[in-house]
């Protein structure tokens, strides 16, 4: 299947499972909305007052993390302490949770500070390395049969540790995808745990549910997207930096392209044509009394996952108010309790189910695939506004009369000579990189050449700030540069896009307003934080 029929299908896929899961017809949401901020709110204010069980502390942690990114608040230091010793414990044995607990751990440390925490994580890929069963499914220490809702955590926490350029074994992912492939049942859905056939047909499972067909469903669209099946999210050539200030050299972007290139691959299509079967079953079998299941909060965050990968699969953005998402809106907004959180389900507290509640409405899934491909995390890729036919105003603002979402004119704009003119703040907030990764490779290249070179202080400020929308180690340099721009703005906006890329969200003490002493003192800083991350880059006077 090429390319362009492989789109099509996953298009076709993904509108059907749109218009027959999404049932009736309910209001229009997105994380934005009033409704949804005001849920999110209050399960926020439970969640930092909850009495939480240790077993439940990390993913209360990680998900106060993706809301509001705030690594001192107490909650989220006690959880980042219970992490480490579940990171600990990972190093010396395999207990019946412990899957769960060193993903959910590694998404925590990524989310707050990969390079403090890099000791834990590498303890981590080893653990998973060491627990993995021959057949490739993930489960319980005594337990033959793989577990699809272990799995799906552990392929999470890969995606996210690959992202972060660790080390990690493709063959062995390959394996868990070709055993959820081959645990399918008959019908199309996903099982708990699966029976492994003897021979080469699919047999009949038991426990096949709707959770398990969307945690599944997303092992494969996952794993697909750590192997590159649907299109490159890191680029695996050196980016074209010409006329670089000696400070700089070239650097390569996916260290890890060799070995995913030269793997044997699952065909695409053998991963499409599944997810397609699962859907069909979802449809067949639509609960009507799924909000009473045991599972049902769980479930809101396995569907929002899924969905946000299959829309990476089909390689278009990831979509906003969908039937699904206002489906899940409007559910949850039925049973949020008074004091903001989801109540207890068997075997599962108050706190995790609203932590998966939360996560399904903030789209965290999206976040994190938006923060992956260097897009912002509320916009999706392109541009929010058209940009293709703007023009300067005489206040020096630009108009934007059409929708044809071109970065091209905005580029000329910013290297026009009447830059200076623009209004900087509003053409970075609409500005976002392209998804295809040459488009995207030659925008930063001109937006670091702007940053370096341009004579206008508005094309600089502006390029500082998209330049941390890359959310890549690579542009680290040119922005190290920026910290001596003599406009006043562009330090403070460089170091506002090395926070964000590094996650050291207070960012080496240097105040909005720099003079000399504390400017170098920051680069000085950013270039030893630098070499912790890549330590053969060499930096010169």
């Amino acid at each position: 299947m090429n390319n362009f029929t492989l789109r099509a299908a996953c298009s076709i896929l993904l509108l059907t499972s749109m218009l027959c899961l999404g049932g009736q017809q309910s209001d229009a949401y997105t994380p934005e909305d009033p409704v949804v901020k005001n849920m999110v709110g209050k399960a926020i204010q439970y969640l930092n007052s909850a009495q939480t069980a240790p077993n439940e502390l990390v993913l209360v942690g990680y998900t106060l993390m993706k809301e509001n990114h705030n690594a001192q608040n107490p909650v989220v230091q006690k959880a980042l302490a219970e992490a480490q010793k579940y990171a600990a414990k990972a190093a010396r044995e395999h207990t019946s949770k412990s899957n769960y607990e060193a993903a959910i751990s590694a998404l925590l440390f990524c989310e707050v500070d990969v390079d403090k925490y890099r000791s834990e994580l590498n303890t981590i890929v080893e653990y998973f390395n060491r627990v993995q069963p021959s057949h490739g499914g993930y489960t319980y220490p005594a337990e033959k049969k793989g577990d699809t809702s272990q799995t799906q955590y552990v392929i999470l926490a890969l995606w996210t540790l690959d992202i972060h350029d660790f080390s990690i074994d493709y063959s062995r992912l390959q394996l868990s995808m070709n055993w959820q492939l081959r645990v399918q049942d008959p019908t199309g859905g996903f099982p708990y745990q699966g029976e492994l056939p003897a021979g080469g047909q699919l047999i009949k499972q038991h426990e096949v549910t709707e959770s398990m067909g969307y945690a599944g469903g997303s092992i494969l669209l996952i794993g697909g997207d750590v192997l590159g099946m649907w299109g490159d999210t890191k680029t695996q050539e050196d980016p074209s930096l010409i006329d670089l200030p000696k400070a700089i050299k070239e650097v390569k972007i996916d260290p890890n392209a060799k070995k995913k290139n030269n793997l044997s691959r699952i065909p695409n299509a053998r991963l499409v044509d599944s997810c397609r079967r699962m859907e069909g079953w979802q449809r067949a079998n639509n609960n009507k009394n799924r909000m009473s299941g045991q599972f049902y909060y769980y479930s809101c965050y396995t569907e929002e996952r899924y969905q946000s990968f299959s829309d990476i699969a089909q390689g278009q953005p990831i979509a906003d108010n969908t039937p699904w998402y206002n489906r899940i809106v409007d559910e949850l907004r039925q049973k949020q309790s008074a004091d903001g959180s989801w109540l207890r389900t068997n075997g599962i507290g108050a706190p995790a189910n609203t932590c998966f509640a939360v996560l399904a409405l903030i789209r965290s899934t999206k976040k994190a695939l938006n923060q992956a491909y260097g897009s912002d995390t509320q916009g999706g890729y392109g541009f929010g506004k058209d940009v293709s036919n703007s023009t300067l105003t005489a206040d020096g603002k630009a108009t934007q009369p059409s929708a044809a979402q071109s970065m091209d004119n905005m580029l000329k704009l910013l290297e026009a000579s009447g830059a200076d003119k623009l209004d900087g703040q509003a053409l970075a907030e609409n500005m976002k990189l392209s998804r295809d990764p040459k488009k995207r490779a030659n925008e930063i290249d001109q937006m670091e050449r702007i940053l370096r070179g341009s004579e206008s202080h508005q094309a600089r400020r502006v390029a500082a700030r998209v330049l941390g929308t890359a959310d890549s180690f690579d542009v680290v340099p040119t922005l190290i540069y920026a910290l001596s721009d003599p406009d006043p703005e562009v330090p403070r906006f460089a170091r506002d896009s090395l926070r964000f890329i590094s996650r050291k969200f207070e960012g080496f003490d240097m105040p909005d307003v720099l003079d000399e002493a504390s400017r170098l003192n920051g680069e000085l800083a950013w270039q030893d934080w630098y070499k912790t991350v890549r330590p053969d880059y060499e930096f010169t006077d």
